[in-house]
């Protein structure tokens, strides 16, 4: 499994947000993770060829709350770069 980091710029609510990501890739799928919030979130490719955010089981039950519309336009940009 490899890794490498990166930027990515994000527009979220009229402002760019540059955003550090990280790319792990695998045998066979790879993956973009964020660390949003004290997160991690990852983001991978659905069976419709959409990108999904992803978050771990310790994650998801922490109390801190990550903006839905956050999660939309990192997916948006990610989309965006792959084209």
């Amino acid at each position: 499994m490899s890794e490498e980091d990166f930027e990515v710029p994000v527009l979220y609510k009229g402002k760019i947000v540059n955003l550090t990501a990280r790319l792990i890739s695998g045998r066979y799928a790879y993956k973009i993770q964020f660390d949003i919030s004290d997160m991690k979130v990852d983001f991978e490719k659905d069976d419709e060829g959409s990108w999904r955010a992803m978050l771990t089981e310790n994650d998801f039950q922490k109390d801190h709350k990550i903006d839905t519309g956050m999660l939309q336009a990192i997916a948006e940009s990610i989309d965006d770069i792959m084209k």
